[in-house]
């Protein structure tokens, strides 16, 4: 029975491709629109009923093509042009190469992409989207290929790099389309190849005389606008892991530079960090704050052509908050646990059913429960680790190791008012800040960010250069973590005394002005400024070693104790933590620093395998009504979390902000009176930008620390 069984399979997918190659066959040498299944089922020499057994329609069949040619195709032509692949010039000749050999092998099925994509522009249909998809993607990539040649003195410059990489294409699809008409006369590879040598002395700058024989001057570079339409290049501190899937980056990181811009939630946030409708056009609250109704807006299209339904919302969330998943810590502890179920309405309607009310839900649905297409990764969520297919106002356009990445401008975005100014935009990697100064004073970026370094000094007295405070602030938070309590090294941090004095025996203000330039202030409590439960009344705790040493005495650790410190240079910066580990030596406490990335220590932190200090870094803008920091720190473990935790479900229970201004409040009262959240200073956010920066918006961006560069009026301005 096994036997047959495969054999039965191996002849039914020799029916299925013989399918395919008389169906290319036929749409590419007549008419998608002009051929029938009856047309079909004849040159294939099956039935109908063979043809309907493996698919739905027509449309099914060309579904099936076009993937074919997405993933033969234009998938190995974005592989070849990789950053790391070589030169510009071999990158260019061995996509030459590869279009040739695909010519010999798969004409027809090239020539269908190009006739069926021509025939159905102006069609209803739901290939048309996916084949716009294919070739944007594809154009793109040629482009992103020309701009480099052009830099780099390979290719012609008298010519817009635009205009230069549709002539290259219509020629491609020229040469594609006689071969295939022609190709008893013809050989299809090396009449390529042949027809490929020309254009390279076409486009190469030797072969440059005045304009182009046939080509009018005013191609040439004449429209001001697409001057603007180049590469912003950003320099950053650290991108990561350079993670592509959004459920496991957590926000701080990853997110606040690339994933925001990719994907998208059923809500957004404004600049001024309020809340607004994202993909998601309205939606209604019970009466009893359970379901959520939200209404998809119309033309919404995933960035390879599919149209967004309900079906993605659907898969997107149940996702992130699968078990299995390494999801963000704050939506692993508030939402998870919460979540009822994910009921779909419609195509375009979702309901979202919780066990309890969550007052800060949709606030938390603009971050972390972002959509991408269910069609794509459902069969295969490997394709997490290599592509990056979202809503957003950018796509992804390829990345290089974990020290750059580029995406490029979403033309077809749904909020045509929001599309970006510019054709890309370039993440790169400077992690000592030294460097990235560098970089903006050569030109090498046109955008950085610093937390509190000397250089915002140095910029501010620079004319040719802008800097930014932005509405963000960096908090630096030491953590006490009571995992295994009988261990030597987390008993001692159960006792308020100790908490105390390890606080006491950091003089903070010597650490603001050494690491961050006196840029920012000592956190005394828990809430800074404008957030929720922010106590004006709350002075920090004086640094007194000797106070600090007495408070160990009476704990009963007068001997001193050992204590693990650990942190991640993303959030914090490696001398911050060897500062505070000297501070800390000065009154017996012999600590020793240990370093992860933010995926592993956010890992560690989950399972609760630390021990001793969490030094951590936090943004602030998700963080200024009750929710964020609080409840996050909760899920990792800190003394009196059963106490916090009452208090912040009762608030996120309630639409009541009485309740969530007595809530906080409370909260903050006993993180001060325990100091078992034990904070240390707030760092101003600044973004530095070059010359070119005042020309450009990156708006929509919902990343905070680049708030400068996508609004201008949405930020305070140090100098312009």
């Amino acid at each position: 029975m096994a036997l047959q069984s495969q054999i039965a399979d191996s002849k039914s997918h020799r029916t299925r491709n013989r399918i395919l190659q008389v169906s290319a066959h036929l749409f590419s040498n007549g008419s998608f629109s002009g051929t029938s299944i009856d047309d079909i089922s004849k040159a294939a020499n099956v039935t109908k009923g063979a043809i309907y057994g493996h698919f739905a329609s027509k449309i099914d069949i060309l579904h099936d093509l076009v993937g074919v040619f997405g993933n033969d195709f234009v998938d190995h032509i974005i592989a070849i042009s990789a950053p790391e692949n070589g030169s510009v010039l071999s990158k260019f000749d061995n996509i030459m190469e590869f279009i040739a050999e695909y010519t010999e092998r798969n004409v027809e099925l090239y020539s269908l992409a190009i006739i069926v994509s021509i025939e159905l522009k102006e069609k209803e249909t739901t290939v048309g989207p996916v084949l716009e998809g294919l070739f944007a993607d594809y154009r793109q990539c040629l482009e992103g290929l020309v701009e480099e040649g052009q830099s780099q003195g390979c290719f012609r410059i008298d010519l817009d790099s635009t205009f230069l990489t549709e002539t290259i294409l219509a020629w491609i699809e020229g040469i594609v389309l006689h071969i295939h008409r022609n190709r008893e006369l013809i050989g299809g590879a090396d009449f390529f190849k042949n027809s490929a040598h020309l254009l390279h002395q076409t486009i190469q700058p030797h072969s440059m005389s005045g304009h182009p024989e046939g080509l009018p001057a005013t191609t040439a570079r004449n429209n001001s606008a697409k001057k603007l339409m180049g590469t912003l290049n950003v320099g950053c501190p650290s991108l990561g892991n350079l993670d592509l899937d959004p459920s496991i980056t957590p926000s701080g990181g990853p997110y606040e530079y690339f994933t925001s811009l990719i994907y998208e939630g059923l809500t957004a946030k404004t600049n001024n960090n309020r809340l607004t409708a994202g993909i998601a056009e309205k939606w209604s609250i019970s009466a009893g704050g359970r379901s959520l109704t939200f209404t998809l807006r119309k033309g919404v299209r995933f960035h390879n052509g599919l149209a967004l339904t309900a079906e993605d919302v659907k898969y997107s969330i149940e996702r992130v908050l699968r078990p299995d998943i390494i999801f963000n810590s704050t939506v692993a502890a508030e939402i998870a646990p919460n979540l009822q179920d994910v009921e779909i309405v419609d195509e375009r309607v979702v309901r979202i059913n919780l066990k309890n009310p969550m007052a800060h839900f949709l606030d938390r649905m603009s971050d972390y429960l972002l959509v991408v297409p269910r069609e794509v990764y459902q069969q295969d969520e490997s394709l997490f680790n290599t592509t990056a297919i979202g809503t957003g106002p950018f796509s992804f356009a390829g990345k290089s190791g974990t020290e750059q990445i580029l995406l490029k401008a979403n033309q077809n975005y749904w909020d045509k008012d929001r599309i970006p100014k510019f054709g890309k935009l370039a993440f790169k990697v400077f992690a000592d800040p030294s460097d990235r100064w560098a970089a903006l004073k050569t030109g090498e970026i046109d955008f950085a960010r610093f937390d509190g370094t000397p250089f915002v000094r140095q910029a501010i007295g620079d004319p040719k250069l802008t800097v930014f405070r932005t509405k963000d602030s960096w908090n630096i938070y030491l953590i006490p973590l009571p995992n295994f309590p009988a261990d030597p090294m987390t008993a001692p941090l159960f006792d308020s005394r100790v908490r105390k004095a390890v606080i006491m025996a950091m003089d903070r203000q010597s650490l603001l002005d050494q690491i961050w330039s006196g840029f920012g202030f000592v956190l005394p409590t828990l809430r800074r400024p404008g957030s929720r439960g922010y106590n004006p009344n709350r002075k920090p705790l004086a640094f007194d070693p000797a106070a600090a040493r007495d408070l160990l005495a009476d704990a009963g650790y007068g001997a001193g104790l050992a204590m693990d410190l650990h942190y991640s240079p993303g959030w914090v910066p490696t001398p911050a933590a060897e500062m505070i580990g000297g501070m800390l030596t000065e009154i017996g406490v012999e600590t020793t620093l240990r370093a992860y990335n933010t995926k592993e220590v956010l890992g560690k932190l989950m399972r609760k395998e630390l021990k001793g200090l969490f030094l951590n870094g936090q943004n602030t803008l998700h963080d200024d009504e009750l929710w964020g920091g609080p409840y996050w720190y909760t899920s990792i473990g800190v003394t009196h979390a059963p106490l916090i935790e009452r208090l912040l479900r009762e608030a996120y229970q309630t639409h009541d902000k009485n309740v969530w201004d007595a809530n906080a409040r409370e909260i903050e009262r006993i993180y001060w009176k325990e100091q078992s959240f034990m904070p240390v200073a707030t760092i101003d956010t600044f973004g530095v930008a070059g010359p070119k920066l005042k020309e450009w918006s990156t708006y929509p961006q919902k990343a905070s620390f680049m708030s400068p560069v996508m609004d201008y009026s949405g930020v305070k301005l140090i100098r312009r």
